[in-house]
């Protein structure tokens, strides 16, 4: 395994590496922004440090950034991208994949598994015309790319240098390690059966509840102080926090999907932070209580994200895989803008995702103070409390905090 960066002419992003984690991101490198940005790399908890410092200001002041997380034994990498910056994958079979952070409204993640090689771009940098690639274990560098070679032997291992015998002998048989088996991260935990707009929309199964249709009038518009809930302290970038002392990990679950639990989302940061000065002050542990999350529906009614919530005109499953069986709740509209299986909402460790079950006519996402964005059809998409999720046809669910 081996880790390699191309130094920047020009545009080029600031990052830290260590052993297994690199994070780079478009800010100004001066000495308080190093120091605060490798203190959280190389202490506990390290990813959720550094999304904790990336999104310190709030989201609307994060900067472009991507954190690039991998193993090297079982060659898997996780990666988050926000921003002009895209990270190209090649696996066993020399297939490609890439993962651009453009256009996300707050970041997007995936999981890759059977990595060979993973190469990280800044897509606006200048490569320095003189500068070859330069090996790096673990410090700071101003990049404009950054290469990670998994290296692999033919039965799928890390490879290792051969050791040499002290006298020839008869080689002995070797039988091939058996691949790991990689879970389809294009499963749902919950595949809704075919969205047609035939004469099957009275196959409904599973709890389903109908609601009642009610003008695009009943769902408010988030106000400045549902904004200001997702909002960080106020403080620059420079001026981090000294590492907190480390805390009790709560018990967490396997998820389906891209989403290991681990993303934090800003308004959870906030007040993580104040959770953390009350225990200093107080001088016992802090205790982190588990936000209760809800979809406001058309007729104002509430459903809790304990489970899943999967809407639609005539919601159904066909089969579940990896997680609990979703809400199906029906927004009782013969609309035809409306699909059957149109959308899903769930909260995915401390992450609330909507995914777009490739509806006829699409669904948007407008965030807190942003503008309405279309969501791509299938991938899961981190939103925060306050979000509105636009249907169309005049029909909107609201993000709620309990």
């Amino acid at each position: 395994m081996s880790v390699h960066y191309a130094a920047a002419e020009a545009e080029g992003w600031f990052g830290v590496i260590r052993d297994g984690l690199a994070v780079v991101f478009d800010v100004e490198p001066g000495p308080a922004v190093v120091d605060a940005a490798w203190s959280a790399i190389t202490g506990e908890s390290a990813l959720p440090a550094l999304l904790d410092l990336l999104t310190r200001d709030g989201l609307s002041a994060t900067p472009p950034f991507a954190v690039v997380d991998w193993t090297a034994s079982t060659r898997e990498i996780r990666a988050i991208v926000r921003g002009g910056v895209t990270l190209d994958v090649t696996d066993d079979e020399g297939a490609h994949d890439t993962l651009s952070g453009a256009g996300a409204a707050t970041w997007i993640e995936r999981h890759f598994s059977s990595v060979r090689s993973a190469t990280l771009t800044v897509d606006a940098a200048t490569v320095a015309s003189s500068s070859p690639l330069l090996p790096v274990t673990a410090g700071a560098v101003v990049a404009a790319s950054l290469s990670i070679e998994l290296a692999v032997s033919e039965q799928g291992a890390p490879a290792v240098a051969p050791v040499p015998e002290p006298a020839p002998a008869e080689p002995l048989p070797v039988e091939p390690l058996p691949e790991e088996s990689v879970p389809d991260e294009s499963t749902l935990a919950a595949t809704p059966s075919s969205d047609g707009d035939g004469d099957d929309d009275d196959d409904v199964s599973g709890d389903t509840v109908v609601r009642p249709r009610r003008n695009a009038a009943a769902a408010p518009a988030p106000t400045s102080a549902d904004l200001a809930s997702a909002a960080l302290a106020s403080a620059d970038l420079p001026n981090a926090d000294p590492p907190a002392a480390p805390e009790a990990e709560p018990a967490t679950v396997p998820l389906a999907g891209d989403h290991d639990g681990e993303t934090i989302m800003t308004s959870d940061i906030a007040a993580l932070r104040g959770r953390r000065r009350e225990a200093a002050a107080t001088g016992s542990p802090a205790v982190l209580a588990q936000p209760r999350v809800s979809v406001r529906l058309p007729d104002g009614s509430r459903e809790s994200l304990t489970q899943p919530v999967l809407v639609g005109r005539a919601p159904s499953v066909s089969k579940v895989s990896g997680g609990s069986l979703p809400r199906l709740v029906s927004l009782g509209t013969g609309d035809q803008d409306i699909s059957r299986n149109h959308a899903q909402v769930a909260l995915e460790g401390d992450t609330i995702v909507v995914t777009d079950l490739h509806s006829r006519n699409g669904t948007f996402v407008v965030l807190p103070g942003k503008s309405p964005q279309k969501l791509r059809a299938g991938e899961p998409t981190p939103v925060i409390v306050g979000t509105i999720i636009d249907l169309g046809g005049g029909i909107s669910l609201t993000v709620d905090e309990d």
